[in-house]
């Protein structure tokens, strides 16, 4: 009884001195909304030009607006977590049939403790500086070009390959992406209900756009119940196409998609990343790694990266010429071009594609 009574009373004082606790907070800190588009992009056009680690930046941000993905869960993420699709893409066919996707491992990896691998998926956005495809482009071909030690053996097939574990957001804690964050949001003066919970951002859009609470589930997975968990697909199209800035009524449409690329694709794949037949050759050695994520990587989701940053670097050049992977493109494009195709040159494809 006086257990009970203490309780009692100790819930009053926590009630009557609330007001106290809150005196001189903003009213209006942490309320939700939805970012405008030119936000956004003064968010991302800031990482690319003033950050040097505009690629764990960017990357964590576009995955967070546009696929819900959980700055804690990037920040998890390795390279063997990146998946392609034929299935959920714009079209059934053809190479717009492609899709990027994430993987959220089951376990205590994630905050929603998955009982079985989830994934989320994106197409390629209506505005490359907010696409996660371009901005997974970007990091991913810089960090392997940046990278001598990787390699695609699996010599102990009871063992995890090396390049596995390679991470695709390189923040060990959460102090580190929020200190990042906060001098952004500072710079830009833009304010944000979330600091790096960016997947705010992602649900107040889906569901602005008057997505069903089902399909808002396909990005964050917070339906659990036996239905969702079992037979929900991973990706919904509609969701996919709202989600890269278009209406529910419109069609999906980026023009730069419909470019052609000036050069055969497995050409270009080197031109961008020297080391790439050897990775090949390395995977298909006795003590080459087998697995279908290796395979999935090196013949699909690094030939879709390649053509994203060509189509999508012409728009990186203009609008950030003193880009490190601007530099990059229009060093290793135009050498090579010269090299082996003296009468075409990328260089002029990526700059004169623009008009």
């Amino acid at each position: 009884t006086h257990v009970k009574e203490c309780i009692s009373i100790q819930q009053d004082n926590y009630k009557s001195g609330a007001n106290d606790r809150h005196a001189g907070v903003d009213p209006h800190k942490g309320l939700k909304d939805l970012m405008p588009q030119d936000d956004l992009r003064k968010i991302v056009s800031h990482m690319h030009r003033r950050r040097n680690d505009w690629g764990l930046l960017v990357m964590s941000f576009t995955w967070g607006t546009q696929a819900g993905v959980r700055g804690a869960s990037t920040r998890k993420l390795t390279l063997c977590d990146l998946n392609m699709s034929r299935g959920f893409g714009p079209v059934r066919t053809g190479p717009r049939s492609r899709t990027l996707m994430l993987v959220l491992r089951k376990g205590d990896t994630h905050k929603d403790n998955y009982t079985t691998d989830k994934q989320v998926s994106v197409w390629r956005h209506r505005d490359y500086l907010l696409c996660a495809a371009f901005s997974s482009a970007l990091h991913v071909i810089d960090t392997l070009r940046a990278n001598p030690t990787i390699n695609f053996y699996q010599e102990e097939k009871k063992e995890r390959a090396s390049w596995w574990n390679v991470p695709l957001i390189d923040y060990e804690t959460l102090s580190q992406e929020s200190s990042a964050m906060k001098e952004v949001l500072a710079s830009t003066g833009v304010e944000a209900c979330k600091v790096t919970h960016n997947r705010t951002q992602a649900v107040q859009r889906a569901g602005s756009e008057g997505l069903a609470p089902w399909q808002v589930n396909t990005l964050t997975k917070h339906l659990l119940n036996k239905y969702h968990t079992s037979y929900q697909s991973e990706a919904d199209k509609e969701t996919c196409k709202v989600m890269a800035g278009f209406s529910r009524s419109e069609a999906h449409f980026v023009p730069e998609e419909y470019l052609t690329m000036p050069w055969d694709m497995n050409f270009l794949i080197v031109v961008l990343l020297p080391m790439y037949p050897k990775w090949l050759e390395e995977a298909a050695s006795v003590h080459g790694d087998k697995s279908s994520c290796c395979r999935h990587f090196l013949n699909d989701i690094l030939p879709f990266l390649v053509q994203v940053l060509v189509q999508d670097g012409i728009f990186l050049i203009s609008e950030f010429p003193n880009h490190p992977m601007s530099q990059y493109l229009k060093v290793r494009v135009s050498s090579m071009s010269y090299l082996f195709v003296p009468n075409l040159s990328i260089l002029s494809f990526l700059t004169t594609s623009l008009f």
